[in-house]
């Protein structure tokens, strides 16, 4: 199962664009027109927008940046024991998603309340 076939000992007189597509068939652009490229706009808001080429069957998609930022406040303090508030908020384009955590730290361990448990 180890042996290559070399196809340019099948083939016969082979052109060069030929012999190009037979080596990097990725590089090829079987498209014809531009009119075979698509653009739409997802209604998604993770989504930018995305490109059909039908031509060389290909998808592009373009995605909204995420960022998140979380803030951590110190509620109580006190012989070992910290009752520490985190504000976390997370924006995908014009959306955002705010939550509240509490975290329970001990010097033995820390124990996180979120959403009822």
């Amino acid at each position: 199962m180890g042996n290559t076939v070399d196809p340019f000992h099948i083939l016969e007189d082979t052109s060069p664009e030929l012999e190009k597509t037979l080596e990097d068939p990725f590089s090829i652009n079987f498209r014809g027109n531009e009119e075979d490229k698509v653009k739409f706009y997802p209604d998604y808001t993770s989504f930018r927008e995305a490109e059909v080429d039908l031509g060389n069957q290909n998808v592009e998609v373009r995605t909204n940046a995420q960022s998140d930022e979380e803030g951590y406040t110190t509620v109580m303090y006190g012989n070992g024991i910290a009752l520490v508030e985190s504000q976390a908020e997370v924006r995908n384009g014009n959306d955002f998603i705010t939550s509240t955590a509490y975290y329970l730290v001990t010097d033995q361990q820390t124990l996180i309340y979120n959403d009822s448990h």
